[in-house]
């Protein structure tokens, strides 16, 4: 049998895998293996993965339905070309390197009468290259299945009759197998000629993936295909990537960042689909926002163009299956021992190391009494024990809250990132027929139990999430140009006001005369207040000081009876007299900062168009400020570092109603 690996789309930086469907339960039998060709492409990668696709072959056996990347848990024991035997994780040196046309036999010897029972070894070229090594006791007693673990080569695998090379002693070779020394593993497909393409639809932090670890545990003829899936099987191919995630990673799109652009981008799942249509074998689509999305689900629907696939959606919603729970509370209360027995265990600890102390603490004592050398202080494994009492852990058990808590979240990072959960609450759905799929199971509750249950959790949350995609609209645009015109004018009218010139109603610009500028010059050199008291240059400073100009421009308000609310121009409130006369510049930010929140708040309403969603949080505000003015909110530019000290700073325009921003104008 030849075999090879696939090279494109980034898939030579992974593991491939075979395993026999033939396992051997006893007697002492071979298998061979020869390198034809190495396939090793260009290295694209990060320094830090600079080995990741050269050349690898893993040789041994595993158990049926494990992993097929051999070495990485208990359930599998395999030599490499690199002259090493794994096992868990674990890797010890045994032999020489092994390279292209060698012929590897790997012997397991299962038969109870030899002294070298329940062993494994390595030949190349007939030669024994280690000593046999006994298997790990998780492998004893079961079925042990032929397995290659390879990458970036082209591989013959020998399963006889007849050796490629003979070894010193006679050995059967797998395919030699006497049916009491056999055990298959079927894998009969229950649709006949179709496989199965699932698609779980769940809604984003209520169990999703944990449903999908208990559907594969009891469904282990079945593959995955999602991102959480690429990035383990990364990893257990030797891609290294940084432990810290940013905000936005999640269990659904956790980050990449493998430096390999061609991970990095996501080319492996379109290459895993592409694979998928010439491998019959039953499928779990995993993607979150995905399969909640009616658009995203047509798109890989067309990804997966076959007629051997039978195409099924099944929505999980509201209170989880019976076997569901069980598996969850199983799975909890295994948690909770652990914690348990660690807990009982540092205890343990802790309190042997008091006894040792306090023992010391009176030999110390009576040594001190008799005033005697001869006696020494007993170290820790010299303490006595009489009378102690043997413990162990208790048997840990849930608590009512617990029992029923099926939707908990088991996992540090969200199912979802912020933007996918406000477009799973803006567009999610539940799926048809129509869109192409051959049938829709929903396995926990019925059609209109579901509807009513996703239709309740977005419209809970539709507040609470941004609309990440909203977009500032024509009105907007055309409020916001009008209010900068205005803003502009009036700022070139307050200059030109404090420079001694005045501006009438209609926006034309005279002279002043002197009668009552606030800080020019008037006639006879003298310079007048804002009163229009005359006053002398050398009393100017002392005046300036004493002047309150908010008492004055009060004043003069009432004494003209003027309402600044109707008035026609802002340039032109009391007699000439512009309604920003005094302002300094910390009043002009504050201004074009109420107006703006103000606007904002209006356009958001019209924007989103949506009368389930009453305005924005308070929390939301420098995002959707950013959307809009396409500028930062710096908080500290008005020395706050609150979104809740600015709005307190605009309490006239805006304040918070019902948790959302209201405009009071």
């Amino acid at each position: 049998t030849i075999l090879n690996t696939l090279n494109d789309g980034g898939l030579q930086y992974f593991f491939a895998g075979a395993r026999s469907d033939v396992g051997i339960v006893s007697g002492r039998y071979m298998f061979e293996v020869k390198i034809i060709e190495h396939t090793t492409q260009a290295e694209q990668g990060h320094p830090r993965n600079s080995h990741s696709s050269k050349t690898s072959l893993r040789i041994g056996f595993s158990i049926a339905n494990s992993s097929l990347i051999m070495g990485d848990d208990e359930d599998s024991i395999c030599f490499d070309t690199a002259g090493n035997i794994l096992c868990n994780k674990k890797r010890m040196p045994v032999s020489q390197k092994m390279g292209l046309e060698a012929t590897l036999a790997v012997v397991l010897n299962l038969d109870a009468n030899s002294s070298n029972a329940d062993t494994i070894s390595l030949f190349r070229d007939g030669e024994r290259m280690c000593d046999p090594y006994v298997l790990p006791v998780a492998l004893k007693g079961k079925p042990l299945h032929p397995t290659l673990t390879f990458k970036n080569m082209t591989v013959r695998v020998n399963f006889g009759p007849n050796p490629m090379t003979a070894l010193a002693f006679k050995c059967h070779m797998v395919n030699s197998l006497a049916e009491a020394d056999a055990h298959t593993t079927s894998y009969e497909n229950p649709n006949g000629d179709r496989h199965e393409l699932l698609f779980p639809i769940c809604l984003p932090d209520e169990g999703t993936y944990d449903w999908l670890d208990w559907f594969l545990l009891n469904n282990p003829g079945y593959t995955e295909i999602s991102d959480r899936m690429v990035v383990n099987w990364a990893c257990k191919s030797g891609l290294q990537r940084p432990e810290h995630q940013s905000g936005n990673a999640s269990v659904d799109k956790p980050d990449m960042n493998f430096g390999i652009q061609q991970i990095d981008e996501g080319s492996i799942k379109p290459a895993l689909a592409t694979a998928a249509l010439l491998q019959h074998r039953d499928l779990v689509v995993m993607d979150v926002k995905g399969n909640l999305l009616r658009e995203e689900r047509l798109a890989s629907l067309k990804q997966f163009r076959s007629a051997h696939f039978r195409k099924v959606a099944c929505v999980m919603m509201g209170d989880p299956s019976v076997g569901h729970k069980a598996f969850l509370q199983r799975r909890a209360v295994e948690e909770k021992h652990q914690l348990t027995t660690a807990q009982f265990q540092a205890n343990a600890l802790k309190r042997k190391a008091e006894k040792v102390s306090s023992g010391c603490e009176q030999k110390k004592r009576k040594l001190e009494d008799k005033s005697s050398n001869e006696v020494s202080c007993k170290g820790p494994g010299d303490v006595s024990d009489e009378g102690a009492r043997e413990e162990s852990p208790r048997v840990a058990q849930l608590v009512e809250v617990e029992q029923h808590d099926w939707l908990k979240k088991t996992s540090s990072l969200s199912d979802v990132s912020p933007f996918a959960l406000s477009q799973i609450v803006l567009k999610g759905s539940l799926p048809d027929l129509s869109e192409g799929f051959d049938d829709v199971v929903y396995a926990w509750q019925p059609y209109d139990e579901a509807k009513t249950y996703m239709r309740r959790w977005s419209l809970e949350r539709k507040i609470g999430v941004r609309v990440e995609d909203i977009q500032p609209s024509d009105w907007f645009r055309e409020k916001w140009s009008l209010w900068q015109n205005d803003l502009q004018a009036w700022e070139a009218n307050h200059k030109e006001y404090k420079s001694g010139r005045r501006h009438d109603g209609s926006g034309s610009v005279r002279q002043d005369s002197g009668k009552d500028v606030g800080d020019g010059a008037g006639k006879d050199g003298k310079y007048c207040s804002a009163n229009g008291r005359a006053v002398a240059k050398d009393d100017m400073q002392t005046c300036e000081e004493d002047l309150d100009y908010e008492q004055e421009l009060m004043e003069e308000t009432l004494s003209q009876d003027t309402d600044v609310f109707h008035a026609e121009h802002a340039s032109d409130i009391v007699d000439e007299w512009p309604l920003f006369a005094r302002f300094e510049s910390e009043d002009w930010i504050l201004l074009n900062l109420r107006f703006e929140v103000h606007l904002l708040v209006h356009a958001f309403k019209r924007d989103c168009n949506d009368p389930e969603r009453t305005g924005m949080l308070p929390e939301h505000l420098p995002f959707y400020y950013g959307k809009y003015y396409k500028r930062g909110l710096h908080l500290n530019n008005f020395g706050i570092h609150l979104v809740e000290e600015v709005l307190d700073l605009i309490a006239d325009t805006v304040m918070v109603c019902a948790k959302v921003i209201e405009s009071q104008l």
